[in-house]
């Protein structure tokens, strides 16, 4: 337990972050497993729509330190590669 003031914020923005994060992260799985499941059911053009779902969520995800740039390209890569 965090006994100075300063450690009590940071130990309480740390947890606000972390739940951020989550939810961002929550949400690029959401749009990952919809799209694998419009792929196993073989909907192709309705997959080829959800994919910029995807990508944006990914994106974002990225642009809010998330993901690293490279860890989002390196995602967004391998759906693609699915959908081939």
């Amino acid at each position: 337990m965090p006994n100075l003031k300063a450690s009590i914020i940071d130990v309480r923005k740390s947890r606000r972050r972390q739940r951020q994060n989550l939810i961002w992260k929550n949400q690029v799985k959401k749009e990952i497993k919809n799209l694998a499941k419009l792929i196993k059911e073989g909907k192709k053009e309705e997959a080829k729509s959800t994919l910029s779902k995807v990508f944006k969520a990914i994106d974002k995800a990225a642009k809010n330190n998330v993901y690293h740039r490279n860890t989002a390209a390196r995602k967004k890569s391998q759906i693609a590669k699915t959908l081939i």
